[in-house]
């Protein structure tokens, strides 16, 4: 491994201690794509994006491993995460001020899109192939997310965020275990494990309408290069390797 490029500062120091690369190889340089996070207008959309689950998609073939709609319809993530997009409460809420639901399941989830739409109609869904996620997170004005890293260019935006975990101790198990970043000491937003919880920090953040001072201090610390110069430090830093 000659280089690996972190996005974080926090990332960079557990990997640089953890993993035994070269002295050198691991560089805090920022992720290229944070660059294109800039310049952003944003609209009265609350972005749901949840990430996939491994015991009901094959990430390598984009395809179901569930052998029925009702079988899906039986998992607690469709329940958890239907519920939510038909729960009249938090609709209402998002109506009264004028904020949409647009729903985007990580491209592994994206054969599951229809069994979503019953009951969703004031609910935007979005298919992978046809729109761009940067754009999405630009336009957004909140995020509900539940392990997905795309919190972290949410975070990177210092916009508010949620992480709806209902399932956590399942998810460590099965997919990924624990690592440096820990959601209730690190995380960028409200852990919520209940559709309740998720109603009270959604109302909250209606109430101020922008990023709590607790989260941006933690994105600023974790984000310490902030510039829009990412790209040029990987450039530079590629360029090097291959020239060394």
């Amino acid at each position: 491994m000659g280089l690996f490029v972190c996005g974080a500062k926090p990332e960079y120091d557990f990997v640089r201690q953890t993993f035994g690369y070269p002295e050198g190889a691991v560089k805090y340089l920022g992720l290229a794509r944070f660059d294109g996070l800039y310049d952003f207008h944003e609209e009265k959309i609350v972005l749901v994006m949840p990430t996939w689950r491994k015991s009901i998609a094959d990430p390598a073939h984009f395809a179901k491993r569930l052998d029925s709609e009702k079988e899906f319809k039986n998992t607690e993530y469709y329940q958890h995460w239907h519920a939510l997009l038909s729960d009249e409460r938090l609709k209402a809420k998002l109506q009264s001020q004028g904020f949409r639901l647009v729903f985007y399941p990580h491209p592994n989830m994206q054969r599951f899109l229809d069994d979503f739409r019953v009951g969703c109609n004031e609910v935007e869904f979005c298919d992978w192939r046809s729109r761009d996620v940067q754009d999405l997170l630009r336009r957004a004005a909140f995020l509900i997310t539940d392990y997905s890293s795309i919190a972290m260019d949410f975070a990177y935006m210092e916009k508010p965020l949620l992480y709806y975990q209902f399932d956590l101790d399942d998810f460590r198990q099965h997919q990924y275990a624990a690592g440096y970043f820990d959601y209730s000491r690190d995380g960028f937003g409200p852990v919520c494990s209940s559709l309740e919880e998720v109603e009270d920090a959604v109302g909250r953040w209606l109430a101020l309408q922008k990023n709590e001072n607790r989260y941006l201090n933690l994105e600023r610390r974790f984000f310490m290069l902030h510039d829009r110069n990412n790209c040029l430090r990987n450039f530079e830093a590629i360029r090097d390797w291959k020239e060394a």
